[in-house]
């Protein structure tokens, strides 16, 4: 009789989804440090009526939802995007001249592209005969800028801009519905000599995520939460239409 092994599990691993149909291949999602699968039932018992005590004489259960959640640590365009239903596009840097804007005084004015700010940026009046000096009639965000109202900007009036853009990824949220993914996890199993195992989502679609952190002491993650799905593309006995998992003997 074969004696009975207890193994213990600590999963590490890559998890890729590849987009059905969109012939890209299983991408990456990046270093994740989670993943949890969540199985629900809805269930429906016959009552026993005849004697006092009551009791059960009969159950009925279905399996109601399939689900999962994944937190990747990558905050990747790709990700936020699967995060937000949205689209990227990737969009080159150029050169921008004379980019107008009607400012407020201090009050802070968002250029059109995101600035290179390691390359020169030129502010002028309208005319672009006078050009002003940062540090006493502006100061340089991120983004943008602030017209101080201790320099000689006056409030209400257009400024030209001149600078070079950085290469941005673009990310468009909500504006995706209804694509599907399959996804798998390529992983091991630490406290078992690190030995392989693969977890395998077959059909799946992602949710909206319920929080996305921009300001945190902490490091930020992205949480990915999905709904299994039945892919009936799978036929044959015994085999699953959802989730498949292979461990290594």
């Amino acid at each position: 009789m074969q004696k009975t092994k207890n193994r213990s599990f600590q999963g590490r691993g890559s998890i890729y989804a590849e987009e059905i149909g969109a012939n890209e291949g299983l991408l990456p999602l990046g270093n994740c440090n989670g993943l949890e699968l969540s199985i629900s039932e809805e269930s429906q018992d016959m009552i026993d009526f005849e004697n006092p005590g009551g009791g059960v004489l009969d159950t009925v259960s279905r399996v109601n939802q399939i689900s999962a959640s994944i937190t990747s640590t990558s905050f990747s365009p790709r990700n936020i995007a699967i995060a937000l239903r949205g689209l990227v596009n990737t969009v080159n840097g150029v050169a921008v001249a004379a980019e107008e804007h009607t400012v407020k005084l201090d009050a802070f004015t968002p250029f059109k592209k995101i600035p290179d700010k390691s390359k020169a940026i030129t502010v002028t009046d309208s005319a672009g005969t006078k050009t002003y000096v940062e540090g006493t009639d502006y100061k340089v965000r991120n983004s943008g800028l602030i017209a101080l109202s201790s320099g000689s900007i006056t409030s209400d009036s257009i400024i030209k801009v001149t600078y070079e853009s950085m290469t941005t990824h673009n990310i468009q949220g909500i504006t995706q519905q209804g694509k599907e993914y399959r996804i798998i996890f390529d992983g091991l199993n630490e406290a078992d000599t690190n030995k392989p195992v693969r977890l395998t989502f077959l059909r799946i679609r992602f949710s909206p995520a319920d929080a996305l952190s921009f300001i945190s002491e902490d490091f930020s993650s992205v949480p990915l939460n999905l709904n299994v799905m039945k892919d009936e593309s799978v036929i044959g006995t015994g085999e699953s239409q959802y989730i498949k998992i292979e461990q290594a003997a």
